[in-house]
């Protein structure tokens, strides 16, 4: 009779990251999973290129649409609080005498957390939520209200939130849809950088019959066959134990065919779902080709004019609105003309379509200039 052993390995899952709400004893509002959520979007920011991409661009175009006025200090960081959180903080600091404000400035989103209350007074600062305690233990900051006595409170934190349905206390980015497409770029980035230091090599059977060995010479024959043909990443090797009439160890290889082609198809699956999750639903805008149908001038000028009114001009109105409290904004005219980033992106992402796009890009790129002589 022949016995068999094996190890039994359990394939990871994915489970989506919710921006829940949970009230902390303390005092503040927990936002997501171990109170982490924000960090958890800036790493999603920092992992996904595309996401990354349209992120800052659009940040950008924020950045542009409003000139602050002087004390403001941080205005692009703001732009990219709101794209990338759903809102950002203000941290304001009055003069020694209490009778002028001093300076305006950008506080990064991750480190503050809100009271839990119907009506805020106060947040919690921390350097490091992760690990919430010692120099990082959270430090309470009254919330900007002009009756507050100045002298007494000379460090005060406004909240600007945008408003996205589904959350009582904190705000949810625009793409809030996309995340699990951002995710999946992610997966599919480091499936192929583990694919490249593996040297692309196949999955392995390795069958020892000559009876189940002792706990640690598993261990040791494992370590030995994953340094050998796998490299320091990721495992492709299954290996078992019999007892079978003839000794000896038997090895087994499949190849995957034709994942590459999965993951082109993903990939750019990905890309389209990501744009659509952050508004962009005319992907001629950003230089991309759709199927028997070319993207002219007009028609990418009426996709930005479309793309402002929507994702833009909301944003312009509300920086106009706080930045007033300290000093005179301006509100720039908005063009549609793309920014200087988000024209790079437009140039990288089409660069990667291959030679299929290029005449249409050389007459978008022609358009682009023509517009900007115009202006």
């Amino acid at each position: 009779r022949t016995v068999m052993s094996h190890d039994v390995i359990n394939l990871s899952s994915y489970e989506r990251q919710e921006g829940c709400e949970k009230i902390n004893r303390k005092g503040w509002v927990d936002y997501g999973d171990k109170n982490l959520f924000p960090q958890y979007l800036h790493e999603l920011y920092m992992g996904s290129v595309t996401h990354n991409a349209l992120v800052y661009s659009i940040a950008q175009d924020f950045s542009q649409s409003v000139t602050p006025p002087p004390i403001i200090e941080g205005h692009n960081e703001i732009c990219l609080d709101i794209k990338k959180q759903g809102g950002f903080y203000l941290e304001i600091n009055y003069a020694l005498d209490g009778k002028t404000i001093a300076r305006v400035k950008h506080m990064p989103f991750e480190s503050l957390r809100l009271e839990n209350a119907e009506n805020p007074t106060k947040v919690w600062h921390s350097l490091d939520w992760s690990s919430a305690r010692g120099v990082n233990k959270p430090e309470e900051i009254p919330i900007y209200n002009e009756k507050l006595n100045p002298v007494q409170n000379p460090t005060q934190i406004m909240p600007v939130f945008m408003f996205v349905a589904g959350n009582d206390s904190y705000p949810r980015p625009d793409y809030i849809g996309g995340i699990d497409w951002i995710e999946m770029e992610q997966s599919i980035a480091k499936f192929h950088v583990n694919n490249i230091r593996n040297g692309f090599s196949p999955v392995y059977a390795i069958k020892h019959h000559d009876g189940e060995p002792t706990p640690e010479e598993k261990i040791q024959n494992r370590g030995v066959y994953e340094r050998t043909l796998t490299g320091t990443e990721g495992s492709k090797v299954i290996i078992t134990y019999d007892n079978g009439a003839e000794n000896g160890v038997e090895f087994d290889s499949f190849d995957i065919t034709d994942e590459d082609k999965k993951y082109q198809f993903l990939s750019t699956e990905c890309t389209d779902k990501i744009m659509i999750a952050h508004g962009v639903v005319n992907p001629s805008m950003f230089g991309v080709a759709i199927a028997g149908k070319l993207g002219g001038g007009s028609e990418i000028e009426d996709s930005k004019e479309i793309f402002n009114k929507r994702k833009v001009q909301p944003v312009a109105d509300i920086l106009t609105k706080i930045y007033s409290i300290f000093g005179e904004p301006v509100k720039e005219e908005l063009s549609a003309v793309f920014s200087d980033e988000l024209e790079k992106f437009v140039i990288d992402y089409v660069s990667t379509k291959g030679e299929q796009f290029d005449d249409e890009w050389d007459y978008f790129e022609e358009d682009i200039e023509n517009e900007s002589e115009e202006g």
